[in-house]
C-alpha cells in the first residue's frame, strides 16, 4: 500500500523551547494526506514536513549541570516480547513487504537504499517523518539511526502516539549528543524533557527506543536508559521515524531494523 504526499493545514507557531543554553525551536506548516482519499488510502508512508525555527546546535555545547538519572533497575522491568507481541519487524531488505514506502516532494525524500530506509531533508528548519499506518497503545518502538557522512547538524528520532499532524510525541536525538522529548498537542508544542546531554549518544550511529506503559514514557539509546517521565496527553496512535534539520539544509539519516512490539 502506497504513501501519499499532499498539502496540509499550516500549523500555528509553537512556543520557543530553550534548554540549558541549547537550541530552541518551533514548527510551522506541513503536508499530509490530500485529495478525497480516506485514511485507509493513506496506508504505508506518511512523509510530512513541518517548517519552523530549528536553530542549529552550537559547535561547543554550553556546560550543563550534573543531571542525576535513576538507574534502569529503578524502573519497572518489562517481560521479553514474545512472537505474538511483535507488531512490526522491518529490516527494509524488501520494500514490497515494508510498512513504509518511498516518497519525495520539494522539501524531503524517503527511499529504500542498500537494505535500509533513508530520509533526506532538503530544506533548513524542517521536520520530516514516515509512519507505519498502525494504531498502538502500550508499546515499544525501536530503530537504528545512522547519520550519512557529509550531513550537517541533524536530529533523528521516533514519533509515537501519532493522532494527526497536530497531535503526536517526538523523541529526538541530535548528532552532537543531546536528546529531548516533546508533545505536539492541538498545534502547540510542549516540552516534556528539555534538550539534555548524554555520553550514551554517539555522533553517527544510535539505536533509539521508546517504551510506553499507561502514562509512563521511557527513552533509551544504545540499550541504556536516558530518562523516563509521565504524560497523559496521548495514549495511543501511529508510530514512525523522524528527521529534523536545523539552520543548514541537506541532512540525511539512514534507518534500519524498525521494530514495534506490544508492551503488556
Amino acid at each position: 500500500m502506497g504513501g501519499v504526499l499532499g498539502q496540509g493545514q499550516r500549523l500555528s507557531p509553537g512556543p520557543s523551547h530553550k534548554g540549558n543554553g541549547r537550541m530552541s525551536w518551533s514548527l510551522l506548516g506541513g503536508c499530509g494526506c490530500g485529495g478525497t482519499l480516506t485514511l485507509a488510502a493513506c496506508a504505508g508512508l506518511l512523509l510530512i514536513t513541518l517548517r519552523g525555527g530549528l536553530p542549529s546546535a552550537p559547535d561547543i555545547p554550553t556546560p550543563l549541570p550534573v543531571i542525576t538519572v535513576a538507574p534502569p533497575t529503578a524502573l519497572p522491568t518489562s517481560a521479553p516480547a514474545t512472537a505474538s507481541d511483535v507488531l512490526i519487524n522491518d529490516d527494509f531488505s524488501d520494500p514490497r513487504r515494508s510498512a513504509l514506502t518511498g516518497e519525495e516532494d520539494a522539501t524531503s525524500r524517503s527511499a529504500f537504499a542498500d537494505g535500509a530506509y533513508v530520509i533526506e531533508v532538503k530544506d533548513a528548519n524542517t521536520l520530516a517523518w514516515a509512519l507505519t499506518n498502525g494504531d498502538y497503545g502500550d508499546m515499544a518502538v525501536e530503530a537504528d539511526a545512522v547519520v550519512i557522512s557529509g550531513s550537517a547538524a541533524v536530529a533523528g528520532g521516533l514519533i509515537f502516539h501519532y493522532q494527526d499532524s497536530r497531535n503526536f510525541y517526538l523523541f529526538s536525538v541530535s548528532s552532537d549528543g543531546y536528546y529531548a522529548l516533546e508533545v505536539l498537542k492541538n498545534d502547540t508544542w510542549q516540552t516534556l524533557i528539555d534538550w539534555t546531554q548524554s555520553d550514551t549518544i554517539k555522533p553517527a550511529h544510535n539505536t533509539l527506543r521508546v517504551e510506553t506503559k499507561g502514562s509512563r514514557i521511557t527513552l533509551k539509546a544504545n540499550g541504556e536508559l536516558l530518562e523516563a517521565t509521565q504524560d497523559t496527553s496521548l495514549t495511543a496512535g501511529d508510530a514512525g521515524l523522524a528527521v529534523s534539520s536545523f539552520e543548514t539544509s541537506k541532512v540525511t539519516l539512514r534507518f534500519d531494523n524498525l521494530r514495534i512490539t506490544r508492551n503488556p
